[in-house]
């Protein structure tokens, strides 16, 4: 996957955890310390590189690990439904060696 697709994913993913939690983008850009036009900017997957202190302090704010915010980020950005079980359990047991 290349990073284009992979901040792609990572915009929707936050995007759509965002709004399962009832975040605005500006709450959400309040709690973090940074601009509404960033949080903005991050779910168009238009930053080119997301500050690691900044997904870390929303994948908290947001109540998901960060491990697992990158793990979604990376089945949306290959276009696989990350809320079917049966693909994430699958990519979760899949040899990443290969």
């Amino acid at each position: 996957m290349n990073e284009k697709m992979f901040l792609g994913g990572l915009g929707n993913t936050l995007s759509i955890l965002r709004q399962d939690k009832g975040f605005s983008q500006t709450a959400l850009a309040e709690a973090l310390g940074v601009s509404q036009c960033y949080i903005s900017k991050l779910e168009q997957g238009r930053v080119a590189a997301p500050r690691l202190s900044v997904l870390a302090a929303a994948a908290e704010a947001l109540g998901v690990p960060l491990w697992r915010l990158f793990f979604l980020a990376e089945l949306r950005g290959r276009n696989l439904n990350a809320n079917d079980p049966d693909v994430v359990n699958a990519e979760l047991t899949r040899d990443w060696m290969d």
